[in-house]
């Protein structure tokens, strides 16, 4: 890329895919703690695009985080 009769080389930072190496974490803490963690980045995702382009608001949310009826279903 040239600026202002400078080229420039661009690299990306941050990596295409991220992958968690689960045979690294067969600790039964340590996987829950991922499992927390994850959960909190994709929650945190979800309030951050709230309301956007006819996505669920805040409230409907953690409506749906307070009911139980989801949750054997996605720890099984």
């Amino acid at each position: 890329m040239r600026i202002a009769d400078r080229s420039f080389v661009m690299r990306e930072y941050q990596p295409s895919e991220d992958k968690i190496d689960l045979e690294k974490n067969r600790n039964l803490e340590d996987l829950i703690g991922l499992v927390k963690t994850v959960g909190q980045v994709v929650a945190w995702a979800q309030l951050r695009s709230r309301g956007s382009q006819g996505a669920a608001i805040a409230d409907d949310l953690i409506n749906f985080a307070e009911t139980k009826h989801w949750r054997k279903t996605v720890l099984s």
